[in-house]
């Protein structure tokens, strides 16, 4: 029902096939936070059930549309969406083809259900991680090579550029022009290891007291890192700003990005932003982080749940910008070749044309 990486992802997607002509429509919970954005963007969108004791209505209901609208892909997202749309596409006549994205890194339950699902109703799955993260999932779980492919999540790279400026974000917090910002950008869940931020923050404030710190997003764990900041004695060290809508200006204005997760990435979409803006990365080694953080060339990697780690590799950004620079820079030029937007769009656009060239060909 929230807004975080998962549906901000979905949307774009949306976005860039429409941009190129095609038709989709968009199945959502009704009430839900995606569905007013999506409605605010134009997008034509449908409301449907997710609750387990109405999935045989769900599933009536995505059948009806898919014979309305002569759907001929159904992409999903999650898991209860994927139960519902390949469940759908099993009993529609006209057999839609069926893409399950997969946007965490945690594995797959190995139980019979699972397996009809992930072998037998869907036609492919899609990690938004990287290579590391598919043939994980090959190997783990014996799917054939051809039936995971790698769609890593991009950034925007004319929304994200260098040229933007960050001073109105910095201004709006009080933050000065010689303190060094070092922030996060994220929904705020457990797994998101925001204790082990706070804690490398206390660690950096030892260090380099001219360093300032920001967590950008909301989410249900903000009563606890509120509460975290307090016993570790950062008030006035750490400004928690809400939910924000510029996020290319904050990552303009930090010094060091952060990203301290513990589990369930597999890449979240703020590093290809932040590397797209050229502001250094420091990020745990978990998922398909590494497939776009090289370590020492495009950002650091530490442990996950490491809080003098993390503290470490953001204090040898802080203590030598130049090379944080020279990293950040190396990471634009990858998000450029294999991590923008467009790179995801067209990568999901090529596969249902080829799923549906399969299917013609059958």
């Amino acid at each position: 029902m929230e807004l975080g990486g998962q549906e901000y992802a979905t949307l774009a997607l949306v976005d860039g096939l429409r941009s190129r002509g095609h038709f989709v429509v968009l199945l959502v919970r009704g009430g839900s936070r995606l569905l007013a954005l999506a409605i605010e963007r134009g997008v034509p969108c449908r409301t449907i059930t997710m609750n387990k004791v109405l999935y045989p209505w769900a599933i009536f209901r995505l059948c009806s549309i898919i014979r309305k609208y002569r759907i001929e892909v159904i992409h999903t997202h999650g898991s209860r969406d994927s139960w519902i749309g390949s469940l759908a596409a099993w009993f529609s006549a006209l057999k839609p083809v069926v893409v399950l994205s997969r946007h965490k890194s945690t594995p797959i339950a190995k139980h019979a259900v699972n397996r009809v699902l992930y072998h037998r109703l869907v036609q492919r799955i899609v990690t938004t991680g990287g290579e590391l993260t598919r043939k994980y999932l090959i190997d783990e779980h014996g799917f054939p090579e051809h039936h995971v492919v790698a769609i890593p999540t991009g950034a925007d790279v004319e929304r994200f550029s260098p040229k933007i400026e960050g001073d109105s974000f910095r201004r709006e917090f009080g933050i000065e022009e010689d303190e060094c910002l070092v922030g996060t950008v994220c929904f705020l869940r457990s797994y998101k290891g925001l204790d082990y931020f706070l804690e490398a923050a206390a660690i950096l404030v030892g260090h380099a007291p001219h360093c300032r710190f920001v967590i950008v997003g909301h989410g249900p764990e903000r009563q606890q890192v509120m509460e975290k900041i307090t016993q570790l004695g950062l008030q006035g060290r750490v400004v928690m700003t809400g939910h924000r809508h510029d996020v290319p200006e904050v990552m303009a204005a930090l010094d060091v990005f952060v990203v301290s997760s513990t589990a369930g990435e597999t890449l979240t979409q703020t590093i290809p932003q932040a590397l797209a803006m050229e502001t250094p990365v420091v990020a745990t080694n978990i998922g398909g982080i590494p497939d776009i953080i090289h370590h020492g060339e495009t950002g650091f990697l530490v442990p996950p749940g490491n809080s003098q780690e993390l503290a470490d590799h953001i204090l040898k950004i802080v203590q030598d910008p130049e090379r944080g620079a020279t990293m950040a820079r190396d990471g634009r030029k990858l998000v450029l070749n294999s991590f923008s937007s467009q790179s995801t769009v067209t990568k999901n656009e090529t596969l249902y044309q080829d799923l549906l060239g399969e299917v013609t060909h059958a």
